[in-house]
C-alpha cells in the first residue's frame, strides 16, 4: 500500500467528509509525529496496531561477499516493529 492509497483509503473510510487534501494532510501530520519521536530516540506504542522501537546497532566489521574484503560498519539506529496481538490475530484468522 502507497501513501496515495492510504489517502484514499481514509477518504473512502470518511464517507467524503474528509476531504482527499484533508486527509494527506492529516496522514503528513501522524507521519511527522512519529518521525519526531524516532529522532528523538523514543518509541512509538499504537494501542491495538503495534510498537516501533528504535534500537541501536553496533559498530562491527562486516565483509564485502563480492570481494572478500573486511569493511567497518559504523554504529547506528535501526526502528523495529512488534505488531499487537489483534494485528497478529487478525493475520492468522
Amino acid at each position: 500500500m502507497t501513501k496515495a492509497d492510504m489517502v484514499a483509503k481514509l477518504h473512502e473510510v470518511m464517507e467524503g467528509k474528509l476531504a482527499k487534501k484533508d486527509a494527506e494532510k492529516a496522514l503528513d501530520a501522524v507521519f511527522d509525529i512519529i518521525r519526531s519521536e524516532f529522532v528523538a530516540g523514543r518509541d512509538v506504542a499504537i494501542n491495538k496496531f503495534g510498537t516501533f522501537k528504535v534500537k541501536e546497532r553496533a559498530a562491527h566489521d562486516a565483509r564485502n561477499p563480492k570481494t572478500g574484503e573486511t569493511i567497518h560498519v559504523a554504529a547506528s539506529k535501526t526502528v523495529t516493529f512488534k505488531p499487537s496481538s489483534a494485528v497478529k490475530d487478525g493475520m492468522n484468522a
